[in-house]
């Protein structure tokens, strides 16, 4: 095989790659990437079609910058985060894993009210919220 057809063999096979476990993050109960890196002590940088799920979420994105000593993850390309009651899809992220409170860029999503509104106020409507802006930021619990 010619160095050439080696490196495109190499390159194409790449693109293929299924998702591997990666580095476990505090506050999800898997974590998948096609690749991940080692940058230091505390730093690991997942790329690849990252998933990150716990029991009633999920959360995307194209790569995830992880750092364990403080449970910061910061995310960007197509990040998009799915809970029971709300979706965010922003082209950026920056939160704490555990606490879930941090910042979503260039963000737009939905939110249900649920039972915490008194729903005879939306007559025949149901009681969502959507929501976009250049910063959303969680600040505290639901």
């Amino acid at each position: 095989m010619t160095t050439r057809i080696r490196a495109l063999a190499l390159a194409c096979s790449t693109c293929l790659l299924p998702a591997v476990a990666a580095a476990q993050i505090p506050g999800f109960d898997s974590t998948l990437a096609k690749m991940q890196e080692s940058l230091g002590q505390d730093h690991v940088h997942l790329t690849g079609d990252v998933v990150l799920s716990q029991a009633n979420s999920k959360f995307y994105a194209d790569e995830v910058d992880y750092y364990p000593k403080t449970n910061r993850v910061v995310a960007s390309g197509n990040v998009l985060i799915q809970e029971v009651d709300h979706q965010i899809a922003a082209d950026r992220a920056d939160f704490n894993a555990l606490t879930r409170l941090g910042t979503f860029y260039n963000a737009r999503g939905f939110a249900s009210l649920g039972t915490h509104v008194d729903i005879s106020q939306f007559g025949t409507l149901h009681p969502d919220v959507q929501f976009y802006g250049d910063t959303i930021e969680k600040t505290g619990p639901p």
